[in-house]
């Protein structure tokens, strides 16, 4: 992906792309260049966990806490933008 495209994807699609491409070491480049981007976006602490979770799957362990990881964040941000809580 290059700088354009991550600057000018969706917050939630990019949150759904780092969650396909978080867990394997052969998409990790991508991974980090939409976690860069959402850092960018949302700031580090809120990525902080995610990152932590994806680097834990990257060496090997599970991807079930990335994944609802992720979830949490898209489900937050979806509710942000329709207003619930």
């Amino acid at each position: 992906m290059i700088p354009t495209q991550l600057k000018e994807i969706d917050t939630i699609k990019l949150l759904e792309i780092l969650k396909a491409n978080g867990r394997c070491v052969h998409s990790e480049n991508i991974a980090n260049k939409v976690l860069n981007e959402l850092k960018r976006r949302l700031g580090g602490e809120i990525m902080w966990n995610i990152e932590l979770k994806m680097r834990h799957v990257l060496s090997g362990e599970k991807d079930g806490e990335f994944n609802d990881a992720c979830d949490e964040l898209i489900t937050a941000i979806k509710n942000l933008k329709h207003g619930t809580k």
